[in-house]
């Protein structure tokens, strides 16, 4: 059985090739099946075809590496949840760890960048909300003064 960090590797490690392939204007696999295109190609074509895409991907254009930007901050987003759902599992009933709220914080500030390059005001006002909510239950969680000690009974 896959634990849920090698699942969560594998779901980004695909997202960020199809990004970096999408930015640097290559077919899809699906779109190339779908050509009926076979893979019989001899080892020169195979390192012609490996030249182009190092072409393609060291011309990288900066709104494909936006793309990935973008991806990133909701990948990480997205995150929180699959850390509440396990921290939910483990212990049979509803819990928000600490790590949701960093990996709400993070995958925010990281889309917020994006929105903002963007110039989506509906998006970049969306997540500004969402980062003071975030910051705001950190520091309930680190901010909290410490009760101070009772005093020994004599």
């Amino acid at each position: 059985m896959f634990s849920a960090r090698t699942l969560a590797g594998a779901i980004l490690a695909l997202m960020l090739a199809q990004a970096a392939l999408a930015a640097a204007g290559a077919p899809s696999p699906a779109a190339s099946a779908a050509d009926g295109a076979t893979d019989a190609r001899t080892t020169g074509q195979l390192q012609a075809e490996n030249q182009a895409l190092k072409a393609r991907i060291s011309r990288l254009d900066p709104a494909g590496i936006w793309y990935v930007v973008g991806f990133i901050g909701q990948f990480i987003f997205m995150m929180r949840f699959v850390v509440q759902w396990i921290a939910s599992e483990r212990k049979k009933q509803s819990v928000v760890p600490l790590a949701f709220w960093y990996l709400s914080l993070v995958g925010s500030l990281i889309t917020i960048v994006y929105a903002a390059y963007r110039r989506d005001p509906v998006f970049t006002a969306a997540f500004c909300l969402n980062i003071l909510i975030y910051m705001r239950n950190l520091y309930f969680i680190h901010g909290k003064p410490k009760a101070p000690e009772a005093p020994a009974p004599a």
